[in-house]
């Protein structure tokens, strides 16, 4: 039998790629979003109860978070439900970036092309999908004489520009 941290390690998996399939296929729509800000919902709330439960069922290592040697012991002295926690982590927070590139991208007129291209990347690879994203918006703002339309801009102001 499956424990517990798999499962959930599962059902975030999956849930997370059927909300990734859901912005690729129809980025712009009210379905698309909901079922992705759920999603996010979800895998917070499992994320938490995985931290609580690596922190009351595993030991936790002696280790610092500042030098990358102090994270490899963190990560190579835990157990099952803090590993599971750690993909969560990432699975949410690349779903989050993922749900922000689709609302901007409709706030600025971005051709969904431009998404097909940097949603597989936020997936696959985080932070370079978003900074192909950005690469994507600022070119568009550019191309379209509307320089002052740049993704900080843009994000400052919390509308459109006509």
């Amino acid at each position: 039998m499956a424990s517990t941290e798999s499962r959930l390690f599962d059902v975030a998996q999956y849930t997370a790629l059927g909300a990734w399939a859901a912005l690729a296929v129809a980025p712009r729509t009210t379905v698309a979003r909901a079922v992705t800000a759920a999603t996010l919902v979800g895998c917070s709330g499992v994320y938490a109860f995985l931290i609580a439960r690596g922190m009351t069922t595993e030991p936790m290592p002696e280790a610092s978070l500042a030098t990358l040697g102090g994270v490899r012991e963190l990560l190579q002295g835990s157990g099952p439900a803090t590993h599971a926690a750690c993909w969560v982590h990432y699975l949410a927070f690349d779903l989050g970036m993922g749900l922000f590139e689709a609302e901007l991208a409709g706030r600025l007129e971005l051709p969904q092309a431009a998404l097909w291209l940097s949603l597989p990347l936020t997936l696959m690879l985080g932070p370079i999908g978003l900074l192909t994203f950005c690469a994507l918006a600022a070119g568009h703002a550019a191309w379209q004489g509307r320089l002052e339309d740049t993704v900080s801009g843009l994000l400052s102001s919390g509308r459109k520009r006509d």
